[in-house]
């Protein structure tokens, strides 16, 4: 069996970052851009919804009829998102996949339109797919167990229930591991390989669990670094607490009024950072497939 070092693993996305700044640097770019011309277009077609949102979303208690309604107008907008959403996230996991697997330089920074692209979209509306009925059938279960103790005796009720959620995030825990690596099975072998990941990670899942829970350790760190850095140069930038927090919780209400020097300086920042974050977590499944590949697995 194939022996995986969680601490070698761990560190596949900061190699890619140490090795390849210039890549990393694109992707930072091409992240700020992205979530500004997300932001400009949300504030653009739906700025007073939002601003109406915020505000409702700070009352105690919320006012439903209200709440209902504000959804109902920024639906159009999310629902483009969702769009944007669905072509950019298969674009990103195949160029991290790509990073890893095959790290000669091709496309733009690793980025592409073709068909591994179009592979992981179908991937991820399998995965969507498989969740969705996890879920329900999940809930089925919840209320057939729920009605079954009810009626036994409802003082075992709050102790079913403790269990049924941490033995439901268990599960989910599991899953995502087992399954963790089928996008990257699907990008080297050319076809949708969904159930190849729980073939492969057969006996594997605490090594592997071991590796996403260091890198998550490894991400808390980085997070914490970048917050040190960011928030005093914004701080200082901006000309105080106002200026920060405007930043961090913009005024939706109209573009001339979210648009300022300090979001920008803070969006560009913060974009610096989620590129390298965003590397070092999802380049860890490709990695873990990279060595199980090496040694015959």
């Amino acid at each position: 069996m194939a022996n995986l070092s969680a601490s070698d693993l761990a560190f596949t996305g900061f190699r890619i970052v140490r090795e390849r700044p210039k890549v990393v640097a694109t992707w930072a770019v091409l992240r700020f851009v992205l979530i500004m011309g997300i932001s400009l277009f949300m504030v653009a077609t739906a700025g007073s919804a939002l601003a109406q949102f915020q505000a409702i979303s700070r009352q105690v208690p919320a006012n439903p009829a209200a709440t209902i309604g504000l959804f109902r107008r920024l639906a159009p907008t999310y629902s483009l998102l969702m769009i944007l959403g669905l072509v950019v996230q298969p674009v990103v996991l195949a160029a991290m996949n790509r990073a890893v697997i095959r790290p000669e330089p091709v496309g733009f920074a690793y980025l592409r339109f073709g068909n591994e692209e179009f592979l992981q979209f179908v991937l991820m509306v399998l995965i969507f797919v498989l969740a969705v009925g996890l879920y329900i059938g999940l809930i089925i279960a919840g209320v057939v167990i729920g009605l079954i103790v009810g009626i036994a005796g409802k003082s075992a009720l709050p102790l079913v229930i403790v269990l049924m959620v941490v033995g439901a995030l268990a599960g989910a825990i599991y899953l995502a591991v087992r399954l963790s690596l089928a996008s990257a099975i699907t990008f080297d072998t050319g076809r949708v390989s969904l159930f190849s990941s729980w073939t492969l990670t057969r006996g594997r899942f605490w090594a592997m669990f071991g590796t996403y829970l260091l890198t998550l350790a490894l991400l808390l760190v980085l997070a914490m670094i970048a917050m040190v850095v960011i928030v005093p140069i914004v701080f200082l930038g901006a000309g105080g607490l106002s200026g920060l927090g405007h930043a961090v919780k913009p005024d939706m209400s109209s573009i001339g009024l979210f648009l300022t020097p300090a979001l920008v300086v803070f969006q560009l920042l913060w974009a610096v950072f989620s590129a390298v974050a965003g590397t070092v977590w999802l380049t860890v499944p490709a990695g873990i497939y990279r060595e199980l590949r090496a040694q015959g697995a």
